[in-house]
């Protein structure tokens, strides 16, 4: 889905930027669904990424 908003990114770099985000606490990955085979990733900021997107 995140290509189809930056279309002019490759499928591997939204991923290692993704994931970059995740170790740096930025954001939070988390997998909220109740069916087993639905892989779908839930994302929200941390508070810390919360904080750098106010710009203080």
């Amino acid at each position: 889905m995140m290509s189809g908003f930056l279309p002019f990114l490759s499928r591997s770099m939204i991923q290692d930027a993704m994931g970059t985000l995740v170790k740096q606490d930025v954001i939070r990955k988390g997998c909220h669904n109740e069916n087993p085979f639905d892989k779908t990733n839930w994302y929200s900021f941390t508070e810390y990424g919360e904080y750098l997107m106010r710009g203080e």
